[in-house]
């Protein structure tokens, strides 16, 4: 989206104040029948629980795309092929996603841990803190005195005090999420066997 954005940039900034977007009127729908069989197999798909990503859409067009107008393809030796009459483009792409309400989600049917299970960890965390900030004479901790221009916390000096987030990120990206109709309660997702999806690295 940011490089679309850039690439029309002369454009946003000659915009009337106060005006969002250029309108424009609707454009008429290209390949209908294209269309309607792509989201019937997409709606198949999923009824499944397969996962639908942007290169499933895209290459079960082109099949359909085929099977309805087989003179306008071109087909080159090692399997390239060349679609006349029709872009598979990233508008396209949106503007069908746009017609049959279909969006990015995440699947539902991953276990959770409930807010009974963090408590402890919690607990932990905040024990730890109140300890390191109480001053016990004779403690090795303490270090060395510090004079009334070092600011300190318990016995912590400020200048030693940082905050690092954790975050988990796993290995295989988007891994949990598919491409679902909107306003749908549950997302269905069949399970990997490979195990990548619990593998993850720490940011």
């Amino acid at each position: 989206m940011l490089r679309s954005w850039v690439a029309i940039k002369d454009k946003i900034q000659n915009q009337k104040k106060g005006s969002f977007r250029s309108r424009r009127r609707i454009a008429k729908i290209k390949e209908p029948e294209l269309e309607r069989q792509l989201n019937d197999k997409f709606e198949k798909a999923r009824d499944t629980g397969r996962k639908i990503s942007y290169k499933w859409i895209i290459r079960h067009a082109k099949n359909i795309y085929e099977q309805l107008h087989l003179d306008r393809v071109i087909k080159y030796e090692g399997g390239k092929r060349l679609y006349l009459g029709f872009r598979f483009s990233t508008g396209w792409y949106r503007g069908f996603r746009d017609r049959y309400s279909i969006s990015l989600r995440c699947s539902t049917k991953r276990a959770q841990k409930s807010p009974d299970e963090l408590e402890p960890i919690l607990q932990n965390w905040i024990q730890y803190n109140r300890r390191m900030l109480i001053i016990r004479k004779g403690s090795s901790i303490i270090g060395i005195p510090r004079g009334p221009d070092v600011p300190v916390i318990g016995r912590i000096k400020l200048s030693e005090i940082c905050n690092i987030d954790q975050s988990p990120l796993p290995f295989e990206f988007l891994k949990g999420r598919t491409y679902a109709k909107r306003g749908e309660k549950t997302v269905r997702l069949k399970g990997g066997k490979s195990g990548h999806d619990k593998r993850m690295y720490t940011l």
